[in-house]
Parts: C-alpha cells; structure tokens; sequence
C-alpha cells in the first residue's frame, strides 16, 4: 500500500500482540477527507480476515446519525452473515432475544422479528454476550469506518462491549476525520494518523498510476495533488483520460462534476439522485426511481460505474468527495429531491431512515411543513417500536421547526415526554411539561391540557415531589372542566393513595363522583390507587379487588397500563407475602411483560431485593452488577443501592458499588429526596461514612415511621435506621424507634421489618421486650420466606437454629456496627461470580442451553465458563462439579 507502510505496520503490531489478558484493543484512524482512511481500513480488514481474525466491517453514513442503533444493527447482521450455517453454536440462547434487535437480524435466523426494541440495558446484554461466545473461538475485528457518523446509542453499545466482555480477543478499529470523534465510543490510547502524502510518497503514487509519463509530468502532478491521495488519483484519472500532462489547479470536486456533464442526460441524472439520496444508495429505493430493473442495470454498465461500487444491498460512492462534487455541480437540485421524497412516501413500510430523507430533502427545498409532518410521522413510527430515544430526538428537532398544532399538541408532548421519563429523563421531562402549559395558555390550547397536567404531577411524584404535583392540581383545577379535569383529578386521587393519605383519598374520590363519567383511563388510575392504598392499610383482600376490577376497566389501548397494573400486583404481593409467593411470579412476570423507565427498574430493584432477603446475596449483587448504572437518576439509584448498601454494611466487606452509595446518599439529601435518602443513608453509616451523613441521619429517622412509601419501598429502611442509631449511640433516635407503636404503612412486610427494628433498638436500650419482638420478627420473616431476616432476627433474640446460624455464616455476617474491613467477597475455589452461578446451576442439572438462558448467554460462553470451572477445580465431568459444589457449600 504505496505511502502507508509504517502505518500499516504499527496497525498489524497492534492487533499481533492483542490477547485476552490484555483486553478489548481500541485503535482509531484519524484524517481528513481524501486522506485514504476507507482505504486503510479497508487492507487492515482483509489481512486480519486473511490471518484468521473474525473480522465484521460496517460504515456509518451522514443521513443515518440520527438513528438509534443503526451501527449496532449492522454490526450484529453483518456477524450473523459471516458465521452463516455455524450461527446456531452461538447465538443458542439468544434467539429470541437477537431476533428483536432488528428485522435484518431476525430473517437471518428466520425468526419473526418483533415490533418493540429492546430497552439500552438488554440491548447491551445481547450484544455483548454474542461477541463474547464468537470471542471463545476467534479473535473478533469490528471495524468501523466513518465514525464520526456513528449514532449514539451505537457508540454506547460498543463502549459497553469494551468494558464487560470477558472472554477472548476483541478489537475495535474506526475510522474517523480529525476533531469529530464521538465521545460516547470507548476511549482508544492509540491513534494513527493518516496525514498528507509526502513528495516522494505522491511521486511514487502518480508513478504506480501513470508509468509512462516523463518526471516533469510527475513532478508537476505530485505538486498539484497537495499531498492528498484522492487529489493525486483523480488528476491521474483526468490526464489518462485527456491524454495531456497539464493540469491547471482545478479542484477535485470541479473536475468530478465537469465529467459528470459530459455525461448522457439518464447516467447524469442517475449520479445525480444518488448522490442526493446520500449514502447507503439503497436498491430498494432506487427500484422505486426506476421501477424497470434493466434500466439500473444498463446504468451501472456505463460511465457511472467508475463513481459507484456495490455494498451488500446498496451501492457507494467510491469516494465522500465524489458524492458533494456531483451535489456541488448541480444549478437546479429540486426537481430531482421532488422525485427523491415521492419515492420514499410510496414504499409501505418505511423504515426510520426513509423518515429521515424525506425530511432533510423537504428542509432542502424549502418545505418546512412537509418536514415537520414526517417528524410526527417518525415519532409513531419509533413509539410503535419503542424506540424511546429515537422519539426524544425526532421531538427535539420538530419543536426546532414549530410548535405543534392545536388538534396534535397534547399528543405531541404526551409523547416527547412519556419518551423523556422511560430514557431517565424525568428532570427535563418537568420542565418541558411546564413549558407546554404554559405555551398551551398563550396559545389558548384548552383540549387535552387535563392530560399534561396529569403527567406533569405523575413525574413530580416519582421525583419525590408529590406536595408540589397536588400544588398544580389545585392552580388547574378551576380551569379545567368535566373530561378535562378528569385525568389531572386521577392522579390527585392517586398521589393521596400512594401516600397512604386516606383523609385526602377520601376527598379526592367524593370530588370525582360528583365529576362522573370518568373514562376507562381515570377509573383504571382510580382503583389502582385504591389497591394500594388498602394494601397499606393492611387489607390484602380488598387491594386485590381493586386491581381486578382495574384488569377490567383499563383503556385496552394504552398497554403500559395494564403494565402498572402487573407490576402494582407484584408489590403488593410482596408486601402481603414476601418472598413465599413473589420469587415464582417475578419470572412469569418479566417473562410476559415489557416494562419501560422506573417500572423497569423496580422490577429488577425487586429481583435484587427478593434475593437478599431469601439470603442468596451473590444472587442479589449480580442483579445490581448487570442492571445498575451510575447514571440514572437518584430516585432509582438509590432503589438499586440499597441491595450492596445493606450487604456491605452487614458484612463489612467493601463493594465496587462503595463510592456511587456515597455519591447517592450526598445527592439524595442535598436535593430533599427523603425516601431516596433513607433507602441509603442508615446503611452508610453503618458503615462509618461521613460525619455529614450522620448528621443528617437524626432528621430522617425521627419521621420514618410515617413516611409514606412508594410503590418500590418494599426494601430495608427500618432495620437500617435501627443500626445506624444503634452505631451513633443516638438514645433519641433508639427511643424513637423503639416506641414506635405502629407505622403507616401497615402492610405484613413493613409491619415484620418495623418489629424488627424495634427489636434492635429495644435491644441497644435494654429494654425487656427486645427479645419478644425479634422473636415475633423471626417468626413473621419466616413466614414470609425471608431466611436472612428471619435467621437475623432469631440470632438477635438468642434463639437462631443451627440452620440460621449456618446461613449467617455462609453470608459472612459481622456484629454491626462494625469497624469498615478491606475483605473480598468471598468466592468458592476460587471461581469468579460468573463461574459460580454457571457451576451452581449446572449442579442443580441445568443443560448448557438452559444455563445459557437463565444467565442470558451464549451457549458457546457457558461452554468457555465450564472448561475454566474444570481445570480450576481440577475435575473432568458434571458429576465431579456436582459433588464438588457440595462439599464447598
């Protein structure tokens, strides 16, 4: 490769001395256009492929950086193509789950695809888990070429890849032009940087493509190219096809355009929808331009296929510089973009990026409302898959154009905002709504307001702000009249039942009586509210007649409520029943139903919970370790947090989730989360943090035993409040504890967690009814199948069986408070995490595809895990593991 010899070199150094011990390799090509970057990768690409390496190649292109995934998609069909017939060995498993990345990837497995995307966790998850089972046998090459394109959510994707894989060589090539890097692409230490050719390189290079010329020419030629090798050839191209050695300094995109009008009228306009229609030429549009196939065919035999070169499904420019001097020599472009957006308005199915043309190539043309509307388009068409970021983003640009009309303005912003909360956004979902109302007052927009009111209060109530959500109800209220005032007066009705506030409940409901014909939405709010306020009341019975009749009522077009309705059931199960009835539905639940956002979250926070509770904490913290991430908002960090808070805390063993629990707790307090705060703060202090939370700790317990819960707070506050005072030596918290009667929350788990609470300060006291207490907490917790609050409260009480004494022990239980210790967790014969839930279920008779679809790997990783469980436990059979797992318990 004439001029990049050293560069090539350092590349092929790179990738030789990449191994697993060292970890992912991230290499970036950097340079300007012409440079050659394509090119280079392009020969890295077929040498790896030629030395073995599984090598997967994709380019990103312009039109497409709006579009989620987009790159990942590729990337994960173009892997499934390479692998061909031996697809099966690796994506067992994980069919399903591939199947619903995209539609491209599902007709490779043959499976139907599926209408709803994945949320960025499992999309993660899937990605990487593939790679990882490929990585077991080959060294993977992913090769990105124009990343600077690359869309986010793809960038985020294979920062993910870089930072969990485990297993084997995976390397990362992109291709980029100087200052356009995507930050959100896993941070590469080395960079090679194409830069200009020098003289002796450009000589060489005009000699290789013109052997016959005399060295005046070349010089004159090498000098002209300014080092530039897409210059260079294409002013070798202009003087074999004119036959002279002069070239007077014209540019590259001058020259191209000029050969473009000495073309026929049909090849020159051919080049010239291509061109518009921008990278990747799809076929399937082009089929629409031409619908007779032969006249694309006769096309590509002629003058055009020197500019043009075949992709898969869709053609390219040879060149990025070819496309903008065939677009730059254009005098009139819009009869062709006319042409352009009415082909893809007549393909069926259109897909995200036919959405986008269609609006940058009416925004060409001066037709901001024929964009606008295929914003709106864009945004149903990404809800319908939810594709929730895709919605952020498409509603963003819209607002850039113009404000919504009166008939779709509510819709619009009930959409950008459900969209807003489900990605994590909840803050900026707040004031967005605000916006709205008021933007909808000055435009005297009165239909649909009721509604954005209602959002506007549900997402202050999950930011802990329920006070200020029933403030708004109250200011609207006056304003709004029947059906308007419907959903905003739900949700008031629902923000008194989540509080457990009966008074205000009661009220609220006699208002909406007087109100009447309330829709299928409202009521369903209603009962829900109904549901969960008698579960905190402590009436089971009458909690689940609610939410039965909610089953019934509920708007049959808004899915996601019955998806409050399920996951509503499943939190009042578990605070009726605990663990006995929640660990099985938990399953089934996840398994049937797809939650988005904060439902999301809790489902997964209660998996992790349900598991510390139970005593299987190695199970709890891998929860946290595959869903936690340190970037959602505090609210559902600290649900999260709690699980490794109160594991730390009670075994005095440091957790990679130390500093976030720290961070958490400082954020929560300074912000007034309360509930947040008290998920987290106790936990920290028991584990000797700052002496500013402690100071805060005194405020928070002093009036947590009739702070309402949320619907998630199924979790530890009491005992961890119990602790924390009983580590400051605080007699007036204890007290407080200790006295507490009962609390408001009067549901069987936070009654059993309050006595045991009691129980611990009754004990820190000395007072004589400790031992009652955590005897009755043993037995409840018991009952409810929590094992570890069970055993707990038994060895406070002095009664622990030998059974409880041993689960105590296993856990590695400390006396808290307790001074902070350094210890590892602890791992059986030295396996990883990992190794030892594939080990303890295939002891329990697990096949390898079953252990690959409760652990949601590849079957191929699961294989990689037991050859390493095997040599490090040194046997040699299921049999042997079996009998060695028991004798490590």
């Amino acid at each position: 490769m004439i001029g990049r010899t050293r560069e090539l070199s350092v590349a092929r150094s790179i990738l030789v001395k990449a191994g697993p011990a060292a970890g992912p390799v991230l290499l970036r090509v950097s340079g300007e256009p012409g440079v050659g970057k394509s090119l280079f990768v392009e020969r890295v690409a077929a040498e790896s492929r030629d030395a073995g390496w599984f090598v997967v190649y994709t380019a990103c292109h312009e039109i497409q950086q709006n579009t989620p995934r987009v790159a990942a998609n590729r990337i994960v069909a173009g892997a499934l193509r390479r692998l061909g017939a031996d697809a099966a060995r690796y994506v067992s498993g994980l069919e399903e789950a591939i199947a619903a990345l995209d539609p491209s990837s599902a007709a490779l497995l043959g499976i139907e695809p599926q209408a709803a995307a994945p949320d960025r966790d499992r999309y993660e998850s899937v990605f990487t888990r593939l790679f990882e089972g490929i990585a077991a046998d080959y060294s993977v090459l992913l090769v990105c070429d124009d990343a600077q394109w690359i869309d986010d959510q793809s960038a985020s994707v294979l920062r993910a890849l870089a930072e969990r894989i485990s297993i084997g060589t995976v390397a990362l090539l992109t291709a980029e032009r100087p200052g356009a890097h995507n930050e959100l692409l896993p941070a590469s230490p080395i960079s090679i940087d194409l830069l200009p050719f020098g003289r002796e390189e450009a000589r060489e290079l005009v000699r290789a493509k013109l052997p016959d010329i005399p060295e005046v020419a070349v010089d004159t030629i090498a000098q002209q190219g300014h080092g530039n090798p897409l210059d260079l050839l294409t002013i070798c191209d202009d003087v074999r096809r004119n036959g002279t050695t002069h070239w007077n300094e014209q540019s590259t995109r001058d020259l191209v355009a000029n050969h473009v009008l000495a073309m026929t009228a049909s090849e020159r306009e051919f080049l010239q929808l291509c061109a518009l229609i921008g990278e990747p030429i799809e076929f399937r549009l082009l089929f629409k331009l031409y619908p007779q196939a032969q006249q694309i065919a006769d096309l590509l035999e002629g003058s055009v296929r020197s500019y043009l070169i075949s992709d898969g499904p869709h053609l390219r420019f040879r060149h990025r510089l070819i496309e903008d001097a065939i677009v730059s020599g254009m005098e009139f472009d819009f009869p062709l973009r006319t042409k352009i957006i009415a082909a893809l308005q007549s393909i069926p199915q259109p897909e995200p990026d036919d959405f986008e043309r269609i609006i940058a190539h009416s925004l060409a043309c001066g037709n901001s409302d024929l964009a606008y509307d295929t914003y709106l388009d864009l945004i149903d068409a990404a809800l319908a898959k939810r594709s929730w970021a895709a919605v952020v983003n498409a509603s963003e640009r819209a607002l850039a154009l113009q404000n919504p009309s009166s008939a779709k303005f509510t819709g619009f912003f009930a959409k950008y905002c459900k969209a807003l909360i489900v990605t994590d956004q909840e803050a900026k979902a707040t004031i967005v709504l605000s916006d709205a109302l008021g933007l909808a007052e000055a435009l005297n927009v009165t239909v649909g307001i009721g509604r954005l009111v209602a959002m506007q209060m549900a997402v202050l109530m999950t930011l802990e702000r329920s006070e200020q959500g029933l403030v708004l109800y109250e200011r609207y209220s006056s304003r709004l009249a029947g059906e308007e005032r419907a959903p905003a007066l739900s949700m008031a009705v629902g923000i008194a039942g989540l509080a457990l506030d009966q008074d205000g409940f009661v009220k609220l409901t006699e208002e909406m009586d007087l109100l009447g014909g309330t829709d299928d939405y409202t009521t369903t709010t209603r009962l829900i509210a109904t549901a969960f306020l008698a579960s905190g009341m402590g009436d089971y019975a009458a909690s689940q007649r609610a939410l039965d009749a909610a089953s019934v009522r509920a708007d049959s077009k808004l899915n996601h409520q019955m998806e409050l309705i399920e996951f509503n059931r499943t939190i009042i199960e578990f605070r009726e029943f605990g663990c006995v009835a929640i660990h099985r539905r938990l399953t089934d639940l996840t398994a049937k139903v797809r939650f988005d956002g904060q439902d999301q979250y809790f489902t997964r926070v209660l998996f992790g919970w349900d598991a510390v509770a139970r005593g299987d904490w190695e199970t709890a913290l891998s929860t946290v370790e595959a869903a936690y991430r340190p970037d959602i908002p505090v609210t559902r960090a600290a649900a999260f947090l709690a699980i490794p808070a109160l594991i730390g805390a009670m075994t005095g063993v440091s957790t990679p989730w130390d500093a976030d629990i720290q961070k958490v707790s400082i954020a929560a307090i300074r912000d007034d989360y309360r509930l947040s705060a008290m998920q987290l703060v106790p936990w920290a202090v028991v584990r000797g943090a700052s002496k500013d939370l402690e100071g805060h700790l005194k405020s928070l317990t002093l009036g947590a035993p009739m702070a309402p819960p949320r619907p998630p707070d199924v979790g530890f506050i009491p005992l961890g409040m119990a602790l924390a005072a009983a580590r400051q030596k605080s007699p007036e918290s204890l007290k407080v504890l200790a006295e507490t009667p009962a609390t408001k929350d009067l549901s069987r788990w936070a009654l059993a967690q309050w006595t045991l609470a009691r129980g611990i300060a009754s004990k820190s006291l000395c007072c004589q009814d400790a031992k009652s207490l955590l005897s009755v907490a043993a037995q409840e917790f018991e009952a409810l199948g929590a094992s570890f609050f069970a055993s707990y409260a038994a060895e406070e009480a002095g009664i622990a069986s030998e059974n409880q004494v041993s689960l105590l022990t296993k856990l590695g239980l400390k006396r808290v408070p307790v001074a902070l210790g350094a210890a590892k967790f602890p791992e059986r014969g030295g396996l990883t995490r990992r190794e030892n839930e594939v080990a303890r279920l295939v002891s329990d008779g697990l096949t390898n595809r079953q252990v690959a679809e409760s652990l949601f790997l590849s079957e191929r990783t699961v294989e990689v895990h037991l050859t390493n469980i095997f040599g490090k436990l040194r046997i040699a059979s299921r049999t042997q593991l079996i009998r060695r797992m028991l004798e490590i318990v």
